[in-house]
Parts: structure tokens; C-alpha cells; sequence
């Protein structure tokens, strides 16, 4: 009796890790299947007596499970199925080799010990992966736009990976796994680690009330993604997703947005990003394709590629039901392409379109409108700059204007910087980090005035200077003006600097 409950409470384990939530799965994905094979095989030869055969099968079984369990936590972003399956085979290995003549009640105290030994081992994967602390809401400070007061330095535990403006502050994300939020002085509120997990990308949304940090970890078949309350620290959802170091999923503050299907015609799947639950599924009209899927979100809309023979055209949906708000349309040479480039100001409102030699322009995100479409037409733009982007020429390297969305004011930037690291904006003010010969300075310029501070005990990369078409802000130096102060950070290097 004790031998085939045992054995049969090992096989429902082993069934139900299957059900069980994998996390990001491996590589491989046959690993579970193969281990609840030999579970269950070596249940039915305990159950039909065959103690040899079902002996060797459990040792077996325990010592592939366990192999795939200690693969698995060390992934950092495995979920409790291995664990329940382990569960399963020490049962039927228990059973096994347990005496025939065993009193019947102790069936039930086996009964009772597999399915508490399962509950626990969904646990597991959590207990030893991921390290948090969480925080009360607190209200955010007005974000500074100009550095004030002593130099603080705020080090993690690893190199600075990723960084973004959220919360009550700025958020950290390091190669250790660990995404950290800092507030003004350098004091930290609440972390999120997954250990031996690799930080493989780290968004905020634009109304800085979330983040959204996607983890690798080896062999695996993309990425654990994990939603976080930007304010507290709080988990609000994770899921198993694509890879966050690759293009093709984009999210704005409500809506999470990724590819479905293959080249040449990508349909784009829309999920709620709070909830992950299902909201709409975008294809092209009859006899157009989207050669790319979605290439950017902003305020309220998610962005994609749309190709009608010649006619091509940068669509926006709505976030709600995913019908087409606006369009802007342009035609390619007969049998000719385009590629994309999409980046959007910090706040959501506007958007940067590059479509390789026939398209760049700077929109509005609620209407599609163009903005200051004469000031950038000799220029790059930096959308991620802020909410105002900048306008730049490549003479020299010198920002020469900085472009409100609201009045399509093009303001000058004159300020010297002879080799410049990093460049943000507000609504105000527009900052950056450029090299001295003994380290860097921090200079600001806003219409009321002008100024710079040097940076102490700076360590500047080794990376050059960030040059060329549509680059992005934090290529190597980031300066975050953040509420109640302003950092600067520097890619590979532990310390964040910040003021006041």
C-alpha cells in the first residue's frame, strides 16, 4: 500500500510539473519531458512489481532531476516546475525501495509529506534566485535641471549596466543582476536582484510610475521579464518574453507590444502591460505587409511598419483597441526598401522617424504632426534626450538647438564643450558632461542663464565619445536630471555621481 501511493503521488508530481510555471524555458525544451518520462515509467514498474526495474528507473530519474534543478536555479530565472519534478522522484524512489510490509497508516503520512515537499518546492526557484526589498510610496520631488550644492557618489555592488529616470529617483540596473533605486544623496530606497541572472535590458514607462527589467540567464530560450512599481520596488508581474537585448518588443505605459510571426509580414500581438492580459492583434490590410512589426510606442499609441507595394508608412495604433490613429506615409524606389529607426522624448509626447533616404522627421505623438521640420533637416536628433529633444550637427560635434514640442520654439545651445560625453535636457535646461584635460565638467544652459561644475574623481571610459546617425543618450555617459537631483553615470564603472 505505502509502495503504490508512494509511487502514484510521484507520477502526480511529475504530471503536475509539467502544468507548473518553467519560467524562461531552456534551449532545449524536451529537458522536462524527458525527466517526467522516467518518473512516471518508474512508477509503473513499482506499481506492477517489477522492483528491479523500477529501482534502477527511480535512481535515474532522481539523478536527472536533480541535474535539471541545479541548471535551472542557476539560471536565475527558472520557475518551480524542476523542483516539483524532483519532488516526484524521490516519491517513486521512496517507494521503490521502501519494505512491502509497512502499516497502512503510514501511507497517509507519505501522502501528507510529497504533497508538502511539493508545495515547498514551488517556492524554491524564488527563495534562491531573487533577493528584493521593497518601500511605501513616497511622493516624487520636482526634477532638478541644473546641479546645486556638494557632489555626492553613490557605488553598487557591480558596473553600472543600464539607468533610468523613474520613481522618486533613478534607477540602477548593474551586471550583477541587480536593478537598485536611488534617491537625492545617494541614499538607496529598494532593490531587485536575481542572482546569476544577466540584466539584459531596463525601460521605464513614460509616466516614471514603472520598470520594466528583463533578465538572461545561460541556455535559455529568451528572457524572464519582471514589472516593478518604480515608487516602491513592488513586483507587479513577471513573465517569460523574448529578449530584452534584441529589437522588436516595444512598451509605452500601459500597453506591451511584440512581433508575431516571421519576415516578411509581422502581425504585432498587444498585451496590457499591468496584467498581461490579451488586448488586441494588428496585421496589415490586404495586399500590404509590415516588414519590420512594431518599432516604437509613445504617449498613448504603439508604432509600426506598414509596406503597400511602393507606398510605405509609419503607423500609429491605439492603445486601446489597436485601430490606425495616424499614418505617415512615403513612397520608395520601384523594388526598393526602407529601414526604420524610431526613438521617442522621454515623456512620450514626440518621436524621432528615420526611414533610411526617404524619411526624418520629428512627430507629434498625438496627431502625427511634424515639428520643426526646417530646424532639423541638416541635423540629427537626439529624441531620448528628454521631453525636449535636441537638434545636432556633426561640426565639431556642438548641439546647436534644442526643440520644444509644445510651441515648436527651436532654441540655440552655445555653450562650448569641447568633447562631449553625454547630453539631457528638461523643459528648461539642457545639460552635458564634456571632457576636460583633467576630467569633465557638467555645464548647463537654460534661457535664464548658464554654468558648469566639475566632476570629482571622474573616470571616464573607455569607450570614445558617442559620434554618428541616431545615437542613443547613455551610449557610454549618462546625465539624469531626476527628481530632487541630477546623476551622471558612466557604463562599466560602479559609481554613480550625482548633485546635490
Amino acid at each position: 500500500m505505502v509502495r503504490a501511493t508512494l509511487a502514484v503521488a510521484g507520477a502526480v508530481c511529475a504530471g503536475v510539473s509539467m502544468l507548473l510555471d518553467g519560467g524562461v524555458p531552456r534551449s532545449e525544451p524536451a529537458w522536462g519531458g524527458v525527466g517526467v518520462g522516467l518518473v512516471v515509467l518508474a512508477a509503473l514498474c513499482v506499481l506492477c512489481g517489477a522492483r528491479v526495474f523500477a529501482v534502477a528507473l527511480a535512481v535515474v530519474g532522481v539523478g536527472y532531476a536533480w541535474y535539471v534543478v541545479e541548471g535551472d536555479l542557476g539560471s536565475g530565472v527558472a520557475g518551480p516546475s524542476s523542483s516539483v519534478l524532483l519532488v516526484g522522484a524521490l516519491a517513486v524512489a521512496v517507494g521503490a525501495v521502501v519494505p512491502r510490509l509497512v502499516p497502512r497508516p503510514w501511507a497517509v503520512v507519505g501522502l501528507v509529506l510529497v504533497a508538502g515537499a511539493a508545495l515547498g518546492a514551488r517556492e524554491v526557484p524564488r527563495a534562491v534566485a531573487v533577493d528584493a526589498v521593497t518601500v511605501g510610496t513616497r511622493v516624487a520631488a520636482p526634477v532638478v535641471d541644473r546641479p546645486t550644492g556638494a557632489q555626492w557618489r553613490w557605488t553598487a555592488a557591480a558596473p553600472v549596466r543600464e539607468a533610468v529616470v523613474a520613481g522618486a529617483g533613478l534607477v540602477v540596473g548593474t551586471d550583477g543582476g541587480q536593478v537598485v533605486a536611488v534617491t537625492a544623496g545617494g541614499v538607496e530606497t529598494w532593490h531587485y536582484t536575481r542572482a546569476n541572472a544577466r540584466l539584459s535590458s531596463l525601460t521605464a514607462t513614460p509616466d516614471k510610475g514603472l520598470v520594466v527589467a528583463a533578465f538572461a540567464g545561460p541556455d535559455r530560450a529568451g528572457d524572464l521579464w519582471v514589472l516593478l512599481d518604480a515608487g516602491t520596488g513592488a513586483v507587479i508581474r513577471e513573465w517569460a518574453g523574448p529578449e530584452g537585448g534584441r529589437s522588436g518588443w516595444v512598451h509605452n505605459s500601459t500597453v506591451f507590444a511584440e512581433p508575431d510571426g516571421d519576415w516578411p509580414d509581422f502581425r504585432v500581438r498587444a498585451t496590457n502591460l499591468r496584467s498581461g492580459a490579451p488586448l488586441w492583434t494588428w496585421q496589415a490590410p490586404p495586399g500590404c505587409r509590415s516588414p519590420f512589426g512594431p518599432v516604437g510606442a509613445a504617449d498613448g499609441i504603439v508604432l509600426v511598419s506598414q509596406a503597400c507595394g511602393d507606398s510605405w508608412a509609419l503607423v500609429a495604433l491605439d492603445n486601446r483597441d489597436g485601430k490606425q490613429r495616424w499614418s505617415d506615409q512615403f513612397t520608395v524606389a520601384p523594388g526598393e526598401g526602407a529601414t526604420y529607426a524610431v526613438g521617442t522624448t522621454t515623456d512620450g509626447n514626440a518621436l524621432f522617424f528615420v526611414a533610411s533616404g526617404y524619411r526624418k522627421e520629428l512627430l507629434r505623438a498625438g496627431d502625427g504632426a511634424p515639428v520643426a521640420k526646417d530646424a532639423i533637416a541638416d541635423r540629427w536628433v537626439w529624441p531620448d534626450a528628454g521631453p525636449v529633444p535636441v537638434a545636432d550637427r556633426e561640426d565639431g560635434g556642438k548641439i546647436l538647438s534644442t526643440v520644444t514640442i509644445e510651441d515648436l520654439a527651436v532654441i540655440p545651445v552655445d555653450g562650448p564643450c569641447d568633447r562631449r560625453r553625454a547630453v539631457a535636457t528638461t523643459r528648461t535646461t539642457v545639460l552635458r558632461v564634456c571632457d576636460t584635460p583633467t576630467g569633465a565638467d557638467l555645464i548647463w544652459q537654460a534661457a535664464d542663464g548658464s554654468g558648469q561644475v566639475p566632476l570629482r574623481n571622474w573616470t571616464p571610459p573607455q569607450a570614445p565619445p558617442p559620434s554618428g546617425a541616431y545615437r542613443s543618450v547613455f551610449k557610454s555617459v549618462g546625465v539624469f536630471p531626476a527628481p530632487g537631483f541630477i546623476a551622471v553615470v558612466s557604463r562599466g564603472d560602479p559609481a554613480v555621481i550625482g548633485f546635490p
